[in-house]
């Protein structure tokens, strides 16, 4: 009995020496885990904090590093912003400008047109004369030239017909024109010729004050008359070849204005040209317009400048074109060009309407947004030009006269 108990005892201990065993083995087991747990909870501490560390340094790094490069890009991006902003204008103001040559070009293409069916007119009318005063002179000359009795009053009419192909042949029906005329008709009177009214019309155009002693013989000749109408036809043919000639360079004249004016490619952008040359092809253009006003241009001074032809053109087209508008047809138009000091001055002045104060100030100034008429935007436009080749612009209207002024203080001088 002793011995069981003392068995159980055993066992009862064995099992509190495993139970022991165990609640220490536990109890250490805990504490193991509890260490590794402090210990990795300080190791993630640690990285944590080297890592926000890092981290803020890296910020820290950033910032200090690129705050010089982020304002260099804002600089950079508002230059960039800048240039686009002005290259924006300027091909804004560039297609504004292309949009008012094509309207003005418009406006002034069908005078242009009937400007140039003028010299097509007198070709037309040269070529018809030639051909029948060449039929005259050759059935002329077929009968006089090979009679023995008017041969040389013949020869004597050509020479004298030919000696006058140095005159410059030009019909005018002035004040002075119909005396000398009238004075031919008196002198030729007596010879008493069917044809005398053309006869005098063409002796006069040809610079033949009087019947002098050579043409006296000639016309006294028992053929007289006949030599009168070799003469007058003679006279015709040479008036027709100076028309001719005439109306050839005025047609390609026009017509080269024309292509100039409206073929962008044909402008240079920049370089040297006569000043009178782009106001020349003004007045081409506006020809039409200006001959239903008053108008006089005096150009008293010679030089050139550096610019693009086309647009200074086009300048004096919108000038001109704003004194025909503003003026009826009893109105005066005045273009001068002169030296004073060192400028070279162009002036326009017309008796047309008044320009108000405010829209000259407006003009004048540098705000070109605002609305504005088509006339001041015109206006506007060649003051635009005008600044970019340092000429200056002066306005000066009130109720007798409106006065533009164009200074060029860069230009060279050259002889007239």
């Amino acid at each position: 009995m002793k011995k069981q108990d003392d068995s159980v005892k055993s066992n009862v201990k064995v099992d509190l020496t495993k139970g022991n065993k165990a609640s220490k083995t536990d109890s250490l087991q805990h504490k193991r885990a509890h260490v590794f747990k402090s210990q990795f909870q300080n190791d993630e501490f640690e990285d944590d904090v080297i890592v926000r560390n890092s981290k803020q340094q890296k910020a820290s790094t950033f910032e200090f590093n690129d705050i010089q490069p982020q304002s260099e890009e804002i600089k950079f991006l508002k230059s960039e912003l800048e240039r686009l902003k002005i290259s924006e204008q300027n091909h804004f103001d560039s297609l504004a400008q292309n949009n008012q040559m094509s309207g003005t070009l418009d406006k002034l293409l069908p005078d242009f047109l009937h400007e140039l069916s003028s010299p097509v007119v007198l070709l037309e009318y040269s070529l018809e004369n030639l051909i029948v005063d060449y039929q005259k002179v050759i059935k002329s000359l077929t009968t006089l030239a090979f009679n023995e009795q008017t041969k040389e009053a013949t020869l004597e009419t050509l020479n004298y017909a030919q000696s006058l192909y140095v005159h410059n042949f030009k019909v005018s029906n002035s004040l002075e024109t119909r005396e000398k005329k009238k004075l031919i008709l008196d002198a030729l009177a007596p010879y008493k010729f069917k044809h005398t009214q053309r006869g005098a019309d063409y002796i006069v155009i040809a610079g033949i004050n009087r019947i002098d002693d050579q043409l006296h013989t000639i016309f006294s000749h028992a053929e007289g008359e006949k030599l009168f109408e070799l003469m007058v036809s003679l006279i015709s043919i040479s008036q027709s070849f100076s028309i001719l000639d005439s109306a050839k360079t005025r047609a390609r004249n026009l017509i080269s204005t024309l292509r100039n004016y409206t073929n962008k490619k044909n402008s240079t952008g920049s370089g040297i040209f006569d000043l009178k040359t782009s106001i020349d092809i003004a007045l081409l253009m506006m020809g039409h317009s200006l001959r239903s006003r008053t108008f006089e241009f005096k150009y008293d001074t010679a030089c050139f400048l550096t610019g693009d032809i086309q647009q200074l053109s086009h300048v004096w087209i919108n000038l001109l074109s704003h004194a025909v508008e503003s003026t009826d047809s009893s109105g005066h138009i005045l273009l001068n060009v002169f030296t004073e000091q060192n400028e070279v001055l162009v002036t326009l002045k017309d008796n047309g309407k008044v320009i108000t104060d405010e829209n000259i100030q407006f003009l004048l100034s540098s705000n070109y947004t605002a609305n504005s008429s088509e006339n001041i935007s015109k206006l506007i436009t060649c003051k635009k030009y005008l600044d970019t080749v340092h000429a200056k612009l002066e306005v000066v209207s009130n109720q007798e006269s409106t006065l533009f002024t164009i200074r060029f203080s860069n230009y060279a001088s050259s002889d007239k």
